[in-house]
């Protein structure tokens, strides 16, 4: 390449950060599915196709540029050359605005004596952008129509044969056939299909409420998620690695040794995360294909960028395909640790990464959009709870677990007051009527296990059982936990074959205290609730099954 300045031969390094912010407001504004499909595939191009084009009309070749990270709409990149990384900044932001109308994002360019200094520079500059938070062009009068699903000043009419819709610059972006019909996502996600059947179909739609989307829905232009008889319940999932800011400070102290390949290691620990959460992804879909309909699979993959990773998937069906991600992406994390473990023999990686997901549980015709904003509310709940067990801090590992939520209310934006207000009965001493989070992968003693709830809630929904009595209990430990008792004493006499002739048969009573004993309920017969190890509060996991079976769990 031509030196483009008086600096190119310079010792001295310059480094472009750029990162999108407030992605899952872009996503999910307007809350409806097809959009963030569209919305989806603008992300997910971001930083492959549009900066790969962004690149190509400057005539700069990537050997000439050495990136540090490059995907999940995010990128810092090295150059020997300011004003190189300067035509790149002005470019790019200025096509991302064009292109994605509406996506903040943050963007800094840092120099120093080495790529270390450079990129560390740049990314601090990146955090303190002032421009990350951009106007919305046009600004709205007084007499301006607005898109109602966003509130954002309205720009195209659009025309249906049973009526109209005002769209704003951004909406407009989403729908464009290049990204509302793009794979770049699914293809990253979506398992092989062999025997040379048709490929899956991933839904746009969770339901039709328009007749026109009703109309394009039955030719299978727009195909909605398939559901399981009435219940309409769907799942927004979220999951994030833990961890991560232990491992890039290792390899940022690294960086400081070897400045110079920094950036290469760097991109190779994104990538290698990148890959094990896709690997990972694609086994939890395989959970979803044999409950396709007509190759219609019952989710939709949302991001899935670093170590993050969203999907909206059927309610009956999103423990089980979060509990096979997680566990997934530890397999698949160790594998990809092990081979960049030999590319770098100076770095101590460790043997797996772990994660942890929030699950929200509401209805279709909910905004999910805040429901996405409680799944990754969860998320962080469950990570700060696993941070305080004792394994985490001995060992400096924390594992892999899981918190979920059915939305009931109105306001569900943070779980913590969820948990506070909805789920913990205020007595003496106050009970939590969920044991969340639930560990998935290697046992942890002081964490229920996910599969342990998901056995007993199969149990309870046995004829035999009458889970109605637990209902029961629930609404009743809000009262008084003294009726709670006495009710759950009789609920026992039912279901003991020495105390009630009509009892069930098949050991009923002792497969259930067997199923709670194994949550961590010592004292089955008296009650359903444990101390929590973390906290010293009092628990029971009754909320946490009530949830499950109304979520369509099965015998």
């Amino acid at each position: 390449m031509t030196a483009l300045g008086s600096n190119a031969m310079s010792s001295t390094r310059y480094a472009y950060a750029f990162a999108a912010s407030g992605i899952r407001a872009f996503l999910v504004a307007g809350g409806k599915l097809r959009d963030t499909v569209g919305a989806s595939e603008m992300v997910e191009s971001l930083a492959t196709d549009l900066l790969d084009a962004v690149l190509n009309s400057l005539n700069y070749e990537e050997p000439q540029l050495q990136f540090s990270r490059r995907g999940g709409g995010a990128f810092t990149v090295v150059s020997s050359d300011r004003i190189q990384l300067e035509r790149l900044r002005d470019l790019w932001s200025l096509t991302v605005r064009q292109v994605l109308p509406g996506l903040a994002f943050q963007q800094g360019l840092g120099e120093g004596d080495d790529e270390y200094q450079a990129i560390a520079n740049a990314m601090k500059r990146a955090e303190r952008d002032p421009n990350s938070v951009q106007p919305h062009i046009p600004q709205a009068g007084p007499l301006t129509e607005r898109n109602p699903r966003t509130g954002w000043p309205a720009t195209t009419l659009k025309k249906y044969h049973d009526g109209h819709e005002f769209l704003d610059p951004a909406t407009k972006a989403k729908r464009h056939p290049h990204f509302s019909g793009g794979t770049r996502l699914y293809h990253r996600v979506t398992p092989q299909r062999g025997n040379g059947g048709n490929p899956w179909i991933w839904p746009v739609l969770l339901y039709a409420d328009e007749a026109h989307e009703a109309d394009v829905a039955g030719r299978r232009t727009n195909p909605i998620l398939p559901y399981k008889g009435e219940n309409h319940y769907v799942a927004a999932i979220h999951a994030d690695g833990n961890g991560m800011g232990g491992i890039l400070a290792e390899l940022a102290r690294n960086g400081r040794n070897a400045p110079g390949e920094y950036p290469g290691l760097m991109n190779n620990f994104s990538e290698a995360v990148s890959r094990a959460v896709e690997d990972a992804a694609r086994e939890a879909v395989a959970v979803l294909t044999p409950e396709a309909v007509d190759d219609v699979l019952p989710g939709r993959p949302i991001l899935l960028g670093g170590d993050d990773f969203s999907m909206i998937v059927r309610a009956d069906l999103a423990l089980e395909f979060t509990r096979v991600f997680l566990q997934a992406f530890e397999t698949q994390s160790g594998e990809a640790l092990r081979c960049l473990a030999g590319k770098h023999p100076a770095i101590q990686f460790p043997q797996r990464l772990t994660a942890c997901a929030g699950i929200a549980f509401f209805k279709a015709r909910q905004p999910f959009g805040l429901a996405f904003e409680l799944a990754d509310s969860l998320c962080k709940y469950a990570k700060k709870r696993v941070r305080k067990l004792p394994v985490s801090k001995e060992n400096n590992r924390v594992p892999s677990a899981v918190a979920f939520h059915r939305i009931g209310s109105s306001v569900f934006h943070d779980y913590e007051n969820i948990l506070s207000s909805e789920m913990t009965v205020a007595d003496d001493p106050p009970m939590r009527l969920t044991l969340q989070p639930y560990g998935v992968g290697e046992k942890v003693r002081e964490l229920p296990e996910l599969t342990d709830l998901m056995e007993l809630a199969r149990f309870m929904n046995l004829k035999e059982v009458r889970s109605g009595h637990a209902r029961q209990l629930l609404t009743l430990l809000r009262l008084s936990r003294a009726e709670a008792r006495k009710r759950y004493g009789r609920w026992r006499e039912n279901l003991d074959p020495k105390r009630n002739k009509k009892a069930p048969k098949g050991e009923v009573l002792n497969r259930f205290d067997a199923h709670l004993k194994k949550l961590g309920c010592k004292e089955p017969q008296n009650f359903p609730e444990l101390v929590d190890d973390v906290d010293g509060d009092c628990a029971t996991p009754l909320g946490d099954v009530m949830a499950l079976l109304a979520m369509g769990a099965e015998a």
